[in-house]
């Protein structure tokens, strides 16, 4: 393969890219060097797409041609079998320079799935709340995250998503003499009862946002005989079976 091959097939390599992934434009860069009897054109292709107002790039390299034998040596990409289907970089860049045009009309709330809340360092409140979608997208940018792996990373905070008489507890609702109760115009399902001379239980409030998670607040209740005295928040939270 002579310099004027490499420069055809990388030519056609720039249209399937440019037209494949919209927004995003590539130039060729050709670096010939020469040093003690070796003889090479290195070519690298770079890729740029304005994301979120911000010009990105990424440098997809292609290998060489040894100019004395003109036999070509692929890189990581593969100029004479190029799929433009398979060069994710690119498609990152079209794929969430698209999705920051969106963001600015969702209102959706995000918080990393399980197995992804310690490696983004988000706060406690944020976690439970949630962040914006373009918060969301900074974040999995920066970290590389697959465009098409965001479903699987993040989940979305749905506040009404809400405990009702009917949400399952798991172990606590299959204990005899669950039931619903009313304090101070508020309606409390009771998950456990315990004590003798005064009963003390374990209790949700109807209509509280469960956490993305299945979390939901636990209040601990008590009763002096069959009056029910006081509900008071325990500070910690019991989980719902998932759906």
């Amino acid at each position: 393969m002579k310099r004027a091959d490499a420069e055809k097939k990388m030519t056609e390599i720039k249209k399937q890219i440019e037209k494949k992934y919209p927004g995003v434009t590539g130039t060729t860069k050709m670096n010939e060097w020469q040093k003690n009897g070796y003889h090479r054109l290195y070519i690298d292709f770079s890729c740029k797409a304005v994301v979120n107002g911000e010009e990105k790039e990424f440098v997809a390299r292609f290998g060489f041609v040894n100019l004395k034998t003109n036999r070509y040596n692929k890189g990581i990409y593969d100029m004479c079998h190029f799929d433009v289907n398979l060069f994710p970089e690119a498609k990152a860049l079209h794929d969430y320079a698209q999705a920051y045009r969106d963001a600015k009309n969702d209102s959706t709330q995000y918080t990393p799935n399980v197995g992804y809340r310690v490696i983004f360092g988000l706060s406690e409140e944020e976690l439970e709340n949630g962040i914006s979608k373009k918060e969301m997208l900074d974040i999995s940018f920066e970290n590389g995250v697959d465009f098409d792996n965001l479903e699987n990373v993040w989940v979305a905070v749905d506040r009404d998503d809400v405990v009702t008489s009917d949400s399952d507890f798991g172990a606590f609702d299959k204990l005899k003499g669950a039931e619903n109760v009313e304090f101070s115009g508020s309606t409390y399902r009771v998950l456990r009862k315990y004590g003798k001379n005064q009963t003390f239980g374990e209790a949700v409030k109807i209509g509280e946002r469960f956490s993305p998670f299945g979390a939901v607040e636990k209040y601990r209740i008590t009763w002096d005989g069959n009056s029910l005295k006081s509900v008071e928040l325990a500070g910690e939270k019991v989980w719902r079976v998932p759906e």
